[in-house]
């Protein structure tokens, strides 16, 4: 019987182009989330109502965590306006400042999260694309707005694979 033996080449390339892009889709996820987190705190103090302006002057956005683990936080309140939980629950007009905005803008931030995960992309680049071309979007719910992102960052692996495997032939 013979013998058969197979010779692969550039592993230890494919593995270097794996990691880099799993960093720039990690950092891409959390340059996401902010942008996201960013683009709501936007989008909110538009609809925050204002009579002194301390409610509105109180918000921002708050960051914890890195790369998957990253949680933003978009708050209202503080030290400035203690008010915010009770003119956000009870408001006379029936408008949640937060909430409201955080629905309705729900598939643009999905769009935001799922382009800063494409590589070569940054979130910078993602609010850009979403004034100009995202706003018209229908309603997507968060697991919808995961699914997207996991899906587009499996794509980048997928396409990072097969562009190793043309460079190895």
């Amino acid at each position: 019987m013979s013998a058969v033996a197979v010779e692969i080449k550039g592993v230890a390339e494919l593995q270097k182009k794996l990691e880099k892009i799993n960093l720039e889709t990690r950092t891409g996820f959390q340059a996401g989330l902010e942008a996201c987190g960013d683009f709501l705190l936007e989008k909110s103090s538009e609809a925050v109502p204002v009579k002194t302006g301390a409610l509105k002057g109180s918000g921002g956005t708050e960051s914890e965590g890195s790369g998957y683990g990253t949680v933003v936080k978009v708050r209202y309140g503080g030290e400035s306006a203690p008010y915010a939980p009770f003119v956000h629950e009870f408001s006379k007009k029936g408008r949640k400042f937060l909430e409201g905005p955080a629905r309705k803008n729900r598939s643009t931030m999905r769009k935001i999260l799922a382009e800063s995960v494409r590589p070569g992309s940054t979130a910078k680049r993602a609010p850009r694309l979403t004034l100009k071309k995202v706003l018209r979007s229908g309603k997507k719910s968060l697991k919808k707005a995961l699914r997207s992102a996991k899906k587009a960052a499996r794509r980048a692996v997928k396409a990072a694979r097969r562009a190793a495997r043309k460079a190895t032939r």
